[in-house]
């Protein structure tokens, strides 16, 4: 059996890439300050993709990590470890770089986050499709041009390689995370499927 932990990644949040069109100017998901409509979505609610649950969230620095080197606590829960399913984006183009999974200071495995571009069809890399947006926000406004995408990247974790305490991104501006959802392996104890 399998239970999920969909994470809190707020302390974590860098960059803005949900706007209110009323304030469609403080999008920082590209360079040309662009951004995704928070019309189209609930922040603080539980979504499902593919069966995994996923939560967006907003905080007074962001609501997505633009991957810098950041290391995220992961929270020890009374399971083994089995997938890490991100929710996110790529800008400037389709992109992917490394994860590593860490306790204290040494390193148990790396693996590779992809994510297409928001702005392509079909996936690049086998990352798979979560949601698509109506339209963009650019500096201007609303931008129905183009109609973005949110794809949803799984990094199996191999559970021999030990208890992971953390996971660290690589530095690459062009990622962008806006949700995690770990999946674990039931312990025969009777745990149902966890949120925080």
């Amino acid at each position: 059996m399998r239970f999920f932990h969909a994470m809190d990644l707020r302390p974590y949040f860098n960059n803005r890439g949900f706007t209110y069109e009323s304030r469609c100017g403080e999008g920082r998901l590209t360079m040309g300050s662009s951004s995704f409509p928070a019309e189209s979505v609930r922040f603080g609610r539980m979504y499902r993709f593919g069966g995994i649950p996923f939560r967006y969230q907003t905080s007074e620095d962001g609501d997505n990590i633009e991957t810098s080197g950041q290391t995220v606590t992961l929270p020890w829960m009374p399971g083994t470890l089995d997938c890490v399913h991100a929710l996110g984006v790529s800008a400037n183009g389709d992109s992917f770089d490394r994860v590593s999974f860490v306790a204290g200071d040494r390193l148990l495995h790396t693996a590779r986050l992809a994510l297409s571009d928001f702005v392509s069809d079909r996936p690049a890399f086998g990352d798979r499709l979560a949601m698509t947006l109506p339209y963009m926000h650019m500096v201007s406004g609303r931008y129905a041009h183009v109609r973005p995408n949110l794809w949803i990247c799984s990094i199996p974790y191999p559970g021999e390689a030990g208890a992971a305490r953390a996971l660290v991104f690589e530095d690459n501006p062009s990622m962008h995370v806006f949700a995690m959802t770990l999946e674990y392996r039931r312990r025969p104890n009777g745990l149902r499927t966890v949120y925080s």
